[in-house]
């Protein structure tokens, strides 16, 4: 199977109201905050409000914009199902757009980039880079998208830890009925009255917290010192802050690849995470309401070959069906665009009716 349509076109022939309609809803999970009646914001006004509290919350933690060059140093602790597990760290130096290294280590692996003379080189043992490793940066980093327009915005307020706090919605497109969260929505929860991102959740399944409670302050930047990552219920990555500062005397041989890098030549350079879909008949069974459950699989993709390198589901409850999403992802043919991805494929499995021959059609 080779996934090449664009992620909106996709999204029109997938998600039609019927669709919707034939859909399991999210499921349940505690960190799920929008379990009632989100709304569209149609007016200027209120698109506009959304997206000022959205870029608030991005600023925050766009730290390669900072007046300042800074050191980061983070370590962590990644308890999932990826290939790579076990206790880890991350640390960057950041002088410029042009200037800067990280190296993150997790297991026996190390990886890392180093930008010089225009170009990115691999520092480190694996040339991919692990998926909790993805997880880590894209939390300190980027959490929130810059670009925005276009999108469909919904919103509600909730309550979370007994403040008011405002939780958008972002998608292509949904029904304009107030509904609870959809699969294909991304949720950020905001803060309205500091700017300070809460939770952030790319896809149903995944939720990553954000503790402020012993917050590092850098050039008007509050970053939370502890950031934790839960799966289906489960916590899989616990990232922990150790320290954020200007950058003091360092060694300039530090921002120089090594012979051996030169000899590799320039590595491939890391993209946001990236959500599409992909729909497929599934031999299983149901006597409930929906034909199709999706299973929302977390994955990277390889830069050069297409393959799927690293691949789990955040839905378990139906440990086959989780199964049989990851299967199909694994085995799936994709576009070798040069970067490797971090992406989040919903897999709607169409299940069958009891009785009812299975629809093999291609």
């Amino acid at each position: 199977m080779r996934i090449a349509l664009p992620f909106y076109l996709l999204l029109s022939l997938l998600f039609t109201p019927a669709a919707f309609s034939q859909m399991a809803p999210v499921p349940a999970d505690p960190l799920e905050l929008v379990t009632e009646n989100a709304r569209v914001l149609v007016t200027p006004e209120e698109r506009s409000a959304a997206i000022e509290l959205l870029n608030r919350a991005r600023q925050n933690y766009n730290l390669h914009n900072a007046r300042a060059p800074f050191t980061l140093k983070a370590s962590f602790t990644a308890t999932g199902q990826a290939f790579y597990e076990g206790a880890g760290t991350m640390e960057e130096t950041w002088l410029g757009e042009r200037r800067w290294r990280w190296t993150a280590q997790i297991g026996d692996s190390s990886t890392g980039r180093l930008s010089y003379g225009g170009h990115i080189y691999s520092t480190g043992s694996v040339e991919p880079v692990p998926l909790r490793v993805y997880m880590a940066r894209g939390a300190i980093f980027a959490p929130v998208p810059a670009l925005i327009t276009g999108q469909m915005i919904r919103s509600a307020s909730v309550n979370y830890k007994g403040n008011q706090i405002t939780c958008i919605l972002l998608s292509g497109e949904v029904p304009t009925t107030p509904a609870p969260r959809y699969w294909v929505e991304t949720e950020y929860c905001i803060d309205p009255a500091s700017g300070l991102l809460q939770i952030w959740s790319v896809a149903p399944g995944i939720y990553v917290t954000y503790d402020y409670s012993d917050a590092l302050q850098f050039h008007r930047h509050t970053v939370a010192r502890q950031i934790s990552f839960v799966e289906d219920g489960q916590t899989v990555l616990d990232l922990h802050l150790d320290s954020l500062e200007e950058v003091g005397t360092v060694d300039a041989n530090l921002f120089k690849p090594t012979p051996e890098m030169l000899q590799h030549g320039p590595s491939f350079s890391m993209s946001p995470p990236n959500r599409f879909p992909i729909r497929t008949e599934s031999a299983a069974e149901t006597d409930g309401p929906y034909d199709i459950q999706p299973i929302i699989v977390h994955a990277i993709i390889d830069n050069a070959s297409g393959k799927v390198l690293e691949a789990e589901a955040l839905q378990n409850s139906n440990p086959s069906l989780a199964q049989e999403a990851v299967n199909l992802v694994k085995h799936s043919s994709n576009s070798a665009t040069g970067v490797e991805r971090e992406v989040f494929i919903n897999v709607q499995l169409h299940l069958q009716r009891p009785g009812r021959a299975q629809n093999t059609a291609p």
